[in-house]
């Protein structure tokens, strides 16, 4: 990896390796950058040329992915900062964002019941990839942000948008059984239950409020 010779370097990879959730990682990331244009003013003032006084607050400084790795949480702690890195992820990219929001159900399905049973899902994907091209041009940060705001816009597209999806995916599912016979599932169906809670909580409006300019 290509070693960083600015601070603005350092701190785009530093930003990259941290796992923090939004508000922590920006203030870690402000003192960082305090730190860093301190120590290069120390060497300004020792002498040294701006640039050489850069690079070694820089050298001084460390590894960005080294000092990224002293401030993980831990996995839970850092839950919430991964889920809203997705969140933002999925506010841009809404048909890939649907994908893998329901691909572990549907793996589950096809692994546990039948593989044509997994095609149930399909009316669901597309009802969800319909809302999340409703959303893509709008200015709030995050998919959860971006619906809470549609669905006070537009409160009857967002209740019959995906009760559509499960009645379509309802209706698929009792025609492909009677064609696939009727499977039984067995004990990886068990691992649909934690999934169930899981797509709510990624499905569910999160409430937006906008920064308002002194």
């Amino acid at each position: 990896m290509k070693r960083p010779t600015t601070i603005e370097e350092f701190l785009e990879g530093f930003e990259r390796s941290l796992r923090l959730p939004g508000r922590h990682k920006q203030r870690v990331l402000d003192e960082a950058r305090d730190h860093l244009i301190e120590a290069r003013d120390r060497g300004i003032a020792a002498g040294l040329d701006p640039r050489a006084a850069e690079i070694a607050a820089i050298e001084a400084f460390g590894d960005p992915a080294v000092v990224a790795s002293r401030f993980d949480p831990g996995l839970l702690a850092r839950l919430p900062g991964e889920l809203d890195r997705f969140d933002r992820w999925r506010g841009a990219h809404p048909t890939a964002g649907a994908a893998v929001g329901l691909a572990p159900m549907a793996m589950v399905m096809a692994v546990g019941w039948s593989p044509v049973l997994a095609l149930t899902f399909l009316p669901v994907w597309a009802s969800s990839v319909w809302i999340g091209r409703q959303l893509t041009d709008r200015h709030e940060v995050g998919y959860r942000h971006r619906l809470w705001c549609w669905k006070r816009e537009h409160p009857a597209a967002y209740l019959i948008a995906p009760h559509a999806g499960a009645f379509l995916g309802a209706g698929a599912y009792l025609v492909l059984e009677s064609l696939a016979g009727t499977p039984h599932p067995n004990a990886w169906m068990l691992l649909m239950l934690p999934l169930f809670p899981l797509g709510w909580l990624l499905n569910a409006p999160k409430a937006y409020q906008p920064l308002i300019s002194p």
